[in-house]
Order: structure tokens, then sequence, then C-alpha cells
């Protein structure tokens, strides 16, 4: 069995608004999407669209999710 340890580090992110927080961010080099929990959109105070998009998993599945879009900054 192959193990793979994904590293979490301390980020700041900020809204087009100027709104920013700190948080700590999980770094997946597999992924092609950047995804965040609606706790902290809510906290910055920032405008979203609704997008739906597909999200596969590691044993394949294709599961077809819906979310909101949005700008953000982020930096170590």
């Amino acid at each position: 069995m192959v193990k793979n340890c994904l590293g979490i580090v301390p980020v700041f992110v900020k809204g087009e608004n100027g709104k920013s927080c700190q948080t700590y961010a999980l770094l997946d080099d597999g992924s092609d999407k950047t995804l965040c929990d609606e706790r902290l959109l809510k906290n910055l105070n920032v405008a979203s669209k609704p997008v739906k998009f597909q999200m596969s998993t590691v044993n394949s599945s294709e599961n077809q999710l819906y979310g909101q879009e949005v700008d953000l900054h982020v930096q170590p």
C-alpha cells in the first residue's frame, strides 16, 4: 500500500472586497480545483455565483456537485 501525506500550512485569504483572515490550507498536488468551506466565504463576506462541477475521487467515481465560485487571493 502506498501512503501519501498532504501538507497543511497556515495561509492568509483575502477577498476582492479587501477583507482577509488567517486559516489553514490542505495542499493536494493531485487536485485541479481549489475548495473552501462556506464559513470562510461568510466570514470574508465575498460575492459568489452558483456553479456545478465534476469531482473524481481516488477510486475513480465521478460526482456532479454544486457550489459557489468566488475570487480569493491566498498567500503564505
